[in-house]
């Protein structure tokens, strides 16, 4: 369980961050700020979607199954 807990923790600050830095940087060198920060924050968002409801789901599957030793 923990690392479900780590896992996830990991994905989303990697989902956070590469899109929001990449905004960023292509409305520094575009001069068109902030429209790609706002584009890479909502891609960040939908992203942290996934990633909350995927680990969710596994965390489900490993409260029901019979026996857990964790």
């Amino acid at each position: 369980m923990v690392g479900l807990t780590v896992g996830m923790a990991w994905q989303l600050a990697v989902v956070v961050l590469l899109p929001l830095l990449g905004g960023h940087a292509l409305d520094a060198r575009l001069h068109s700020a902030p429209v790609w920060t706002l584009v890479g924050l909502v891609i960040a968002m939908a992203a942290m979607i996934v990633i909350v409801r995927r680990t969710l789901a596994q965390l489900n599957e490993y409260m029901n199954k019979p026996n857990n030793t964790d």
